[in-house]
């Protein structure tokens, strides 16, 4: 087990955002303009922050811990400190990446976990995606 965790490359917020965040412990950014800035982001790896994607567009698959979730349009998918997501895509791809320092938002993410289920914040992979409804994706459109 030690010998996966020394080859799984760990992604901190700084090395892994662009330049354009106003603070250093969240960024936000297009999906497509993210990935092309780290074209090895399909090859398994950590991050040490929390990361939420939502895709516009875009299909293929998405791994968290030997599981595989569909990705497509309107799917949103949680990401947690440690845990070794993959990409697998196909075609063109966009959306949204939101990265959240752990440190800096632990204590308020623990506040609103104590308040509100959020089942994503466990890490269990099945509740880590989950998809919006043709209503809200309607909705976002201009």
């Amino acid at each position: 087990m030690q010998k996966d965790k020394a080859t799984i490359p760990v992604y901190d917020i700084c090395s892994f955002s662009g330049n354009s965040h106003i603070y250093d412990y969240i960024t936000a950014e297009p999906f497509a303009a993210n990935l092309a800035g780290h074209p090895n982001l399909h090859f398994p790896h950590r991050h040490s922050f929390y990361q939420v994607v939502l895709f516009t567009k875009g299909s293929g698959t998405h791994t968290i811990y030997f599981e595989q979730f569909t990705v497509a349009p309107g799917r949103i998918y949680f990401i947690i400190p440690r845990q070794v997501p993959g990409w697998a895509f196909e075609g063109e791809k966009d959306g949204y990446i939101i990265n959240l320092l752990e440190g800096k938002n632990s204590a308020r993410l623990s506040a609103i976990k104590n308040k509100v289920q959020l089942p994503f914040l466990r890490g269990i992979a099945k509740d880590s995606v989950t998809a919006l409804s043709q209503v809200a994706l309607d909705s976002g459109q201009t």
